[in-house]
């Protein structure tokens, strides 16, 4: 008896040991997975603390999250990228590090082994289509998709017109040419009644004077307006453009710029109509331009420059104001060839001219000028009116025209040119034409001027070391944490802007 009794002893303690062994298999299984758990979860949070640091300044004037990997110094420091994410990371993975005596020992026991960041993408990477993909991404945020279709109708109304004037063509004779013909023929005239028997009047001097006497002929006042310079004449003078310079904007395109390395994450292409007409809006409601210029910008016409790519305000707003009056020149001629009236006007008109020159023939070179010349006047108006904040519409009436060949000359007295620019209700604003001219732009080279120009506002703003090759977009950091060094675990995530 007593013998059996022992045998069910060491039984029930091998049995014992079994359990106990089982018990510790499935403890230590649960304490790996649970750490293994709390590391993934360290990781998300100390990578979503990590894009929680955007740079502010850039978020409240271009809407746009991107870290600064130069941590406000005019280096790229991803190191500190790296020594703050291993505070974050430190912090989650042992919560209770600093409170053990209160709340007893970590029974996970982790450390972090290492860490360090294997990749990231900047802003400028993809010739900066990381930074124009946020863009467009907030516009889809705040107009919605919908509203994408509308833009790029509009600009597309604006870039209705051709760029190059069509139509009629004087070809190479110009006034002056005529003026000179006719000073020939004045003299050939003069002979002609010198040798005649009777002072009678030849007949180009009847034709001369058959002219109405208060017929004031318009080719001599639109030679005037083009000798004059261009842009004070459609901006009111030289006191209303500005005289900003900087060269902030060619120091970034010409400096050695970071990259991104490791996993780069690059947004999918902006190929889409209504992709570029979102970013079209984007740039024109962030960045400045003539009449609505923004504080802190190193030119003042930032939209402008974005087109022309000059160092001088006055240079880039004379590039598209002359861009500009191309496409109203082009959309005014067609009117023109369209009104049977204006025809019949510039016909007669054409004759008197031609009868006072005494060069009958010329006619219709006269004619083909006087065309020319009126579309280019009603352009200055048209560029006049746009650049006060006044509406044009995209192609002109009978009833939205403006200048008549008799108002011509008050074109050249002081406020003449400010008195027939009319306003149009639901015409296209100064902003239409320049979205659409971004909308035809080089996309490639309007976001690359984009982001020089947002760096040299900020810059210009007191953040001196700002680089916009220093911004982050999307960051890759791998850790390895051991548990009573007995576990070791790897975690390698990316995470970016797209993402959240």
């Amino acid at each position: 008896m007593k013998a059996q009794e022992g045998s069910i002893t060491v039984y029930l303690c091998l049995m014992m040991v079994l359990m106990l062994s089982l018990l510790s298999a499935a403890f230590y299984s649960v304490k790996a997975e649970a750490g293994r758990a709390r590391c993934a979860v360290a990781m998300d949070l100390a990578l979503f603390s990590c894009l929680a640091r955007y740079d502010r300044d850039l978020f409240e004037e271009f809407d746009v999250f991107f870290v600064d990997g130069g941590c406000e110094t005019a280096s790229f420091r991803p190191d500190k990228i790296g020594s703050r994410f291993e505070e974050d990371f430190s912090a989650n993975l042992t919560p209770a590090a600093g409170f053990r005596g209160v709340f007893g020992r970590d029974l996970l026991s982790l450390r972090l082994k290492s860490q360090g960041m294997t990749g990231y993408t900047l802003a400028t990477d993809a010739e900066g289509d990381v930074f124009a993909a946020q863009a467009v991404r907030f516009m889809k945020d705040t107009l919605g998709v919908s509203a994408a279709a509308a833009l790029a109708g509009t600009a597309a109304e604006s870039m209705g017109a051709a760029e190059e004037k069509g139509g009629q063509s004087a070809g190479e004779v110009s006034y002056d040419a005529l003026l000179a013909e006719s000073e020939e023929a004045k003299r050939r005239n003069a002979e002609e009644k010198a040798g005649s028997l009777l002072p009678a009047k030849t007949e180009a001097e009847e034709r001369a004077d058959a002219v109405p006497a208060d017929f004031v002929n318009p080719l001599p006042y639109i030679e005037r307006l083009r000798e004059l310079t261009l842009l004070d004449l459609v901006a009111g003078g030289e006191e209303n453009i500005s005289g900003k310079t900087t060269e902030l904007m060619n120091n970034y395109e010409s400096r050695d710029k970071e990259s991104g390395t490791g996993v780069i994450v690059l947004p999918d292409r902006i190929d889409s109509l209504a992709d570029k007409a979102l970013l079209s809006q984007y740039l024109l409601g962030h960045f400045g331009y003539f009449g609505k210029e923004k504080e802190h910008a190193a030119l003042a016409y930032e939209s402008e420059y974005l087109l022309a790519g000059k160092e001088s305000d006055r240079e880039n707003l004379d590039k598209v104001v002359k861009r500009l009056l191309l496409i109203r020149e082009a959309a005014n001629t067609a009117s023109i060839l369209a009104d049977s009236e204006k025809q019949a006007e510039i016909t007669a008109a054409s004759a008197s001219i031609a009868a006072l020159l005494m060069l009958p023939a010329a006619e219709p070179v006269v004619r083909l000028l006087l065309s020319a010349g009126w579309a280019f006047v009603e352009s200055l108006v048209d560029v006049r009116a746009l650049l006060a904040g006044k509406k044009v519409p995209a192609v002109k009436t009978a009833e939205t025209w403006q200048v008549s060949l008799a108002s011509i000359p008050m074109l050249l007295s002081p406020g003449g040119m400010d008195a027939l620019a009319g306003d149009a209700a639901g015409g296209l604003s100064y902003g239409d034409y320049l979205r659409g001219f971004f909308l035809a732009a080089n996309r490639t080279r309007i976001v690359g001027r984009s982001l020089a120009a947002a760096e040299a506002r900020l810059v210009t703003g007191g953040r001196e070391n700002f680089r916009m090759d220093h911004m982050l977009g999307a960051v890759t950091f791998e850790v390895q944490v051991t548990g009573e060094r007995r576990h070791s675990f790897y975690e390698e995530r990316t995470l970016s802007y797209d993402d959240l």
